[in-house]
This record gives structure tokens, sequence and C-alpha cells, in this order.
């Protein structure tokens, strides 16, 4: 365990900012990251300089925000898990089966997004910029074209996350809570059938070789971002700050480009691989539409209020109109 501490500062004027993320050595996540701080470094002049601890070493991402309340570390990559804990009502960007393409998700992303950053900061934290997975799919050993095939699986549910055990208890599914690294053998010993991650993931975790199906319509794409406790951040010089929200906003926009670019090719790797894409017809579209309805409602007064998902509804409507015009 890390010693509590302030930011690690070598000598006056220079911060070292130790950071925690679950995302593994030499992945797309991690190079691009490891990438800004040199920037940063450079561009600073070494007064600012992240320190990164990937694979989850850290724990779960409740653990990495108590280590920074804690003060042992003074920032975090996190998806959507991790920024609920933080901000609840950021997560209706992660409503499922509500995006089928990724134009649709940036124009309501960028319009919800500075109320999410205000938010953020009223929390302690500055959201340096976002990020995402990808679109997750349920894959699984079983073949799956309705929700009551899903019911019959034993689906894994991340440790901690109550949005998506919603989710898929509105959907019929009593799912298997595990911790992100016992999803592996858990797939080998049967305990759980079916996962939801994006196709990146799928092949980057190793549990391609344990599924044969994929659901294919998207759940949801998963959020991410990079946030700094807001303590750490005044801390910094002012020209400093700007330096780092530039080059994070920059890096972070680059890893988005890589991590879709990386999706759509390992959709290919997987079906390569012989994995089995199963597409509702018509009539289960309109059953997942209701189904999204109703989950949505389901959560207003646990993560956000109902004007928040009737702003989020009106969004998504004009993002697929503008397509139509």
């Amino acid at each position: 365990m890390l010693p509590a501490s302030a930011p690690e500062v070598q000598d006056p004027g220079r911060v070292v900012i130790k950071c925690a993320t679950v995302a593994p050595d030499g992945s797309t996540w991690m190079k691009l990251l490891e990438k800004m701080s040199k920037d940063i470094y450079r561009r600073t002049r070494g007064r600012v300089q992240f320190k990164f601890f990937a694979n989850g070493v850290l724990g779960e991402e409740k653990s990495v925000l108590e280590k920074i309340s804690y003060g042992q570390i003074q920032s975090a990559g996190l998806t959507g898990i991790g920024m609920g804990e933080i901000l609840p009502e950021c997560r209706v960007i992660e409503l499922p089966y509500w995006f089928d393409t990724y134009e649709d998700y940036d124009y309501v992303l960028e319009r919800l997004g500075p109320r999410f950053e205000k938010g953020f900061e009223e929390k302690g934290f500055v959201l340096l910029g976002w990020a995402e997975g990808g679109f997750a799919n349920l894959w699984s050993k079983r073949p799956l074209r309705t929700p009551e095939d899903l019911q019959q699986a034993k689906v894994w549910l991340r440790l901690g996350d109550p949005m998506t055990e919603t989710i898929l208890r509105q959907m019929g599914i009593q799912p298997v809570p595990l911790a992100l690294g016992d999803v592996l053998t858990s797939l080998q010993t049967g305990l759980i059938d079916t996962v939801y991650v994006s196709p990146l993931a799928l092949i980057a975790l190793q549990w391609f070789p344990h599924v044969e199906y994929c659901w294919d319509v998207p759940l949801f794409n998963i959020e991410a971002g990079l946030v700094v406790d807001l303590d750490t951040w005044n801390s910094l010089r002012p020209e400093d700050r700007e330096t780092v929200r530039t080059s994070a906003r920059k890096h972070l926009r680059e890893l988005v480009e890589r991590t879709r670019k990386d999706n759509a090719e390992s959709v290919q790797v997987l079906k390569d691989k012989g994995i089995r894409f199963l597409k509702p017809d018509a009539a289960e579209r309109a059953r997942i539409e209701e189904l999204r309805d109703r989950i949505a409602g389901s959560l207003v007064g646990r993560l956000y209020d109902r004007e928040l998902l009737e702003e989020f509804r009106r969004l998504v409507a004009e993002a697929r109109a503008r397509k139509k015009q």
C-alpha cells in the first residue's frame, strides 16, 4: 500500500501526480497516457509529471477513489463505475440501447459534458477529459437472440456497479457479481458463461476463447475519463494547469479515435476466430426499445433526476434527426 502523502514533490515547484487505472500495461490506453505524461513534463519544464499504476494494482475503482481521499494518490483513469461513484448522474450517458453510432454519442456528450465537468468540480475533482472503452456487447457460450435467452444465461456483473446491476435485473437476469480479475477463471470453470465488454476488451482480457456468440446490438458505450483531485490541481501553477488540461484533452481525444479503430478491427478478428454475431429481428428490436425506456425510468431518483433524463432523450432525438436532414 502506498503511504499517505500529498502529491509527490521532489523539489519546490515540481509535482508528481500518482494516477491509478485498470488499463493493462502495453495497451493503447497506457501508451497514450505515457505519451501525455511526457508531453506535459516537457512543456512544463519538468514541473508536472504523471506516475501511473496500471493493471488495477491499486484495486477496483471504488478503492482507488478511497486512496485519493486519503491522499495516497491524486488521480485516476476511471470507467463509468468510478465516475458514477463521484457523480452518479454522469452515467445517464451509459443508458443501454440508446446509441447505435459514435456520431450520436458524441453529439449528446458534447452538450452534457460541461454540466458533468462542473458537477465533478463541485465534488472535488477536475475532469481532464473524456475517453471510452467502446460499445459493449453481450458475449456468451450460448446462442443469444432474445432477452429470454439471456435470462437462462449465467451473466457476469462487474463488482460495485449498481447501474449495470439494475439494467440486468430489469432484463430478468440474476447476475453473478465478480471483480474484473476473477472473470477469466470464472469463464473457464463455468461459474459464468456471459460477459459484457467491447470487442477490443474481449481480446485484450483473453476472454474470447471462452465465448462463441455475440448478441449483436450495442449495450452502451463504456464511459471513461481522467480525473485529478481538486486540491492537487489548485497546487499547480496557472500556466501548468492550462498545459495539463490542453495536453490531456488532446491525447484523450486521440485515445478515443484509436479505441474506435481498434474496436472495429477487433470485430473482424473475432469473426475470423469463429464467434457468431446474432442480430435481433425487427420484433426483438421493438421489445428492446420498450426495455430501454423502462430501464431509463427505473433509474430516476437513483442516479439522475427526471429533468436530466428528459434532456438526454431530447438530445438523442436531435442527434438522430440531424442525420435525416
